[in-house]
């Protein structure tokens, strides 16, 4: 990494930035919270949910197919709302007799809303532009289906911001690697001059370091103990550390800093009129350069190779930890407990084992049978339902979900429809095809366009490599693994990963107009963000609950044809 990409990556926020960032921020909360408490009523999954954080505070047996904590979560804002625990919501739009759902739905709103800024910042770390940053914020704020979703007493804006996060610090721990590593360099090349300065430099860069690898480790963590899907991001995350970390040799060998400190060296020595003794050591500087080398390269894989064991520990401590709060808080015979052992049963407060005798299971093995079922049960799920979808019709936004919808007198309706902003998907798709694209001649140089490679980094291209692995790794386990009945919103973390590539491509292919046009990228900022709007104005009624008659609900069906689902 040259001196110019580590200035950019940490370069200072310029005002225009910080205001749309903040116009972007405020923009999102007001979309996911207002009218969050319409409708009053359960709706789509919110019936499992609202009850599982009942069961939760009356510390009944329960059995889920997803980790604890998204539910711990539920029922921790629950609890504090003295939200009603007698009170039965186990049928989708039974009205709800208290107003704490709406501090429930909140609390998801508000993870909701922390996407949008958060891929702003994720974009710095990626290297883009401010115009891309703020592109792709505007992308998640105008994208309908992340706003209903998180609308409502569900686990996904939960997971989605995990999944944020953690993909958000992993870089901001690699990019920290890489100054780490200028910096080492530059401590050799200035060591007559300046070394003191980046000695102490070194000191608060390691710190940033290591804070940035705890960071990593405990959201990707808490990502996996929200949805099993989570573990696509550790996949990701590790998938990227473990290259970086192996090649870690090579790569210090391909930047030009050797020759760089060589000819300094050599400079030095020649301005000190050319005397044998500085002869000698013109002749031993490539050679001591080269152990400087291998010494940095050691302290770096060591360094990486540790951070990896960190993030390792940290994944399997936390989902353990979780299961253990889960078993802890469980004391009462409940629901669905045939899913455990009877020996377990027994060790249930009203349970008609309770009397047997026998030892009683250890944690461990309470843990290993509970997630050996949630396996079992997520492979035996078969049942046909009209808004599952497939990976592919995900690709073009096929088909949605109703959630709730309600008939009134006046012959108008209400309804909340997970419906995304279609043009949104579909940019996300060309952007996965064009991104390949680029990765393909960025390795066949010679096929290449001469204007392509010119406008390419090594930088760039690392960039778009690691939203294309985080695209794939979350949708190829429902190519090629997921039997189960799928919905849309399982294509959310891959859409999330399109979103933030297309960014980085508005970049890379207006970066060869600038010349012509110098204010091109405002200019088409601002007519993306009229689109967009403009689509996501028409559609709003869908996630808002806005009363809408027969004739105006069917003129958004556009396309009825080629999306007859819609």
């Amino acid at each position: 990494m040259t001196k110019t990409t580590l200035d950019y990556i940490n370069r200072i926020w310029s005002y225009k930035f910080s205001i749309m960032f903040i116009l972007v921020t405020l923009a999102s909360f007001f979309t996911r919270l207002w009218r969050i408490d319409f409708p009053s009523v359960v709706v789509f999954d919110e019936v499992h949910f609202v009850s599982m954080g009942q069961w939760y505070n009356s510390r009944k047996y329960f059995f889920d197919i997803h980790p604890p904590l998204g539910k711990l979560i539920v029922a921790f804002v629950m609890n504090l709302t003295g939200f009603g625990l007698d009170d039965k919501y186990r049928e989708i739009e039974t009205p709800y007799q208290h107003y704490g759902y709406v501090w429930i739905r909140r609390t998801q709103g508000t993870f909701g809303a922390l996407l949008a800024p958060l891929c702003c910042l994720i974009m710095r770390e990626l290297g883009g532009t401010d115009y891309a940053c703020i592109l792709s914020g505007i992308l998640i704020l105008l994208e309908l289906s992340f706003q209903t979703i998180s609308r409502a007493v569900l686990l996904d804006s939960t997971l989605y911001l995990f999944i944020g996060l953690g993909f958000y610090f992993g870089l901001k721990l690699w990019n920290t690697n890489d100054m780490i590593k200028y910096n080492d360099l530059m401590i050799k090349r200035k060591v007559k001059d300046n070394a003191s300065f980046y000695i102490k430099k070194k000191k608060g860069l390691l710190i940033k370091y290591w804070i940035w690898t705890i960071l990593c480790s405990f959201f990707i963590s808490c990502a996996f103990c929200v949805k099993h899907t989570g573990l696509c991001v550790i996949g990701t995350v590790g998938v990227i550390h473990f290259i970086r970390t192996l090649f870690v040799s090579p790569k210090l060998k391909n930047y030009n800093n050797l020759n760089e400190i060589v000819k300094e060296k050599k400079k030095i020595n020649d301005d000190k009129n050319n005397d044998d003794k500085d002869k000698v050591i013109v002749q031993k500087t490539p050679n001591i350069i080269i152990r400087f080398m291998d010494e940095l390269t050691n302290r770096i894989f060591s360094r990486m190779f540790l951070s990896g064991l960190i993030m390792l520990f940290f994944i399997v401590s936390i989902y353990i930890l979780c299961f253990v709060i889960h078993f802890k808080i469980i004391i009462y015979s409940g629901v669905d407990e045939n899913s455990m052992p009877d020996e377990y049963r027994a060790t249930l407060i009203g349970n008609e084992h309770m009397n047997v005798k026998g030892p009683a299971p250890s944690m461990l093995s309470n843990i290993y049978r509970i997630n050996k079922r949630m396996l079992e049960l997520n492979h035996e799920v078969q049942y046909e339902q009209y808004y599952c979808s497939k990976w592919y019709e995900w690709l073009v936004h096929y088909r949605g979900i109703v959630y709730e919808w309600e008939k009134y007198p006046d012959g108008t309706h209400t309804c909340v429809y997970l419906f995304g902003n279609p043009p949104i998907y579909w940019l996300g798709l060309v952007s996965v095809v064009v991104g390949l694209y680029y990765f393909d001649r960025f390795f066949h140089q010679r096929t290449a366009p001469k204007k392509v490679l010119s406008s390419i980094n090594i930088f760039q291209h690392n960039s778009i490599c690691y939203c294309l692995l985080g695209y794939f790794s979350n949708l190829l386990p429902y190519v090629l693994i997921v039997k189960r009945p799928t919905y849309v919103y399982h294509y959310h973390p891959s859409l999330f990963f399109a979103i933030l590539l297309t960014g980085l491509l508005f970049d890379l292919l207006t970066k060869p107009l600038l010349s012509i046009i110098s204010k091109l990228r405002p200019i088409l900022l601002s007519l993306f963000f009229i689109f967009f709007l403009s689509v996501y104005i028409f559609f709003s009624p869908f996630s808002f609950s806005f009363h809408l008659t027969e004739e105006q609900h069917d003129k958004r069906r556009l396309f009825k044809s080629l999306f007859p689902l819609w």
